[in-house]
């Protein structure tokens, strides 16, 4: 096994078969890798499209990964998921969760949009989770948009919970950074005030049907120059054309659905903090991912319509969630936990 990553770590060492458990279920023959020689400070367990795994990216050939085996073990019906990452800056052990095979209309707002999966700046075809960015644009207070330089220029941007901040553009960076009065560092990231992250702008992202407003106070983070500037999540890209990437300061706002069988992504926006849950189960084929719509206005509880089953394991507590079905189970969910922010180049 070798594989590299976006930030320049690296790792060595086998490929393994075991039994995995997560969210209170078991996954027999998993394939993984056991690193014995890397500078990568934390496990990752890759849930995209099977043709990037890393024995691919190695003329290796493909293996089924993680939604792949839950599906072909009986766990769900496609291979799809949903994020929702609950806000970058909610306290810590606020709940994040993954759901797998399922939609939870208690996390977001409105209708969820379709998004096709495209080819990113240096493929031949679909091969990660990139969609079409139409255009970016800040507002103020009141909603007015503000213009900013290149920002209506569509480019595929990739939708990576695997990278902390977002990276954009140089010339629509640098459009931001101005309006909020960045200082950009020798190593290209950018600081800003702090007050700012009770400032009314937003950034909004811009899709075709859908446009994701992301407050400044899911963007400005607590990771400080001085007493007074704070990291900005979003960087700009350091050569001409580099990848456009929708990291975490992104999809905090955002609730997405991964269908990977379908190669499409269905996005909401995030009800930040929601304390209740509504799951919907995903279905398969070409329309595997319901017609739903999610709360209209915010609410503090609601009742779900799906039992529940808790297991205990000597470290955490566990959830699967369920409806009536033989054998088996509809939905796969685990809680997720945060590393530290991490720069990517």
């Amino acid at each position: 096994m070798k594989v590299a990553y976006g930030d320049n770590t690296s790792a060595t060492g086998d490929y393994a078969l075991d039994d995995l458990t997560i969210g209170g279920v078991v996954i027999t023959a998993m394939q993984f890798g056991i690193m014995y020689q890397g500078t990568t400070r934390y496990g990752i367990l890759g849930i995209g499209l099977p043709g990037i795994e890393s024995t691919a990216q190695y003329g290796l050939g493909q293996y089924n990964n993680l939604p792949i085996l839950l599906v072909n073990q009986g766990y769900i019906q496609s291979a799809a998921y949903s994020l929702w990452l609950n806000g970058d800056q909610t306290a810590a052990g606020t709940n994040r969760t993954i759901l797998f095979g399922g939609v939870d209309t208690d996390k977001f707002y409105g209708s969820l949009v379709t998004l096709p999966f495209v080819a990113g700046p240096f493929d031949t075809g679909v091969q990660e989770f990139f969609v079409t960015l139409q255009g970016v644009q800040m507002s103020n207070g009141s909603g007015n948009p503000i213009a900013l330089n290149e920002g209506s220029t569509p480019v595929p941007g990739l939708l990576d919970s695997g990278t902390s901040i977002m990276q954009l553009p140089a010339v629509l960076a640098q459009s931001i950074f101005s309006a909020l009065n960045a200082v950009i560092t020798s190593d290209n990231l950018a600081y800003v005030d702090c007050t700012l992250t009770s400032s009314p702008l937003t950034v909004d992202f811009i899709f075709t049907g859908i446009t994701i407003s992301v407050p400044l106070s899911q963007l400005v983070l607590p990771i400080n120059l001085s007493p007074t500037q704070c990291l900005l999540g979003l960087e700009a890209t350091m050569v001409s054309g580099g990848i456009t990437i929708l990291g975490d300061t992104f999809l905090s706002s955002t609730y997405v659905v991964f269908d990977l069988d379908n190669k499409q992504a269905h996005i909401a926006p995030a009800v930040l903090n929601s304390t209740s849950e509504n799951i919907v189960q995903i279905g398969s084929g070409p329309n595997a991912v319901p017609s739903v719509t999610g709360i209209h206005t915010s609410k503090s509880s609601a009742t779900s319509s799906t039992s529940t089953i808790t297991t205990s394991t000597s470290s955490t507590t566990r959830r699967i969630t369920t409806t009536p079905r033989p054998s088996h189970c509809n939905h796969v969910r685990s809680p997720l936990t945060y590393a530290q922010p991490t720069k990517y180049p």
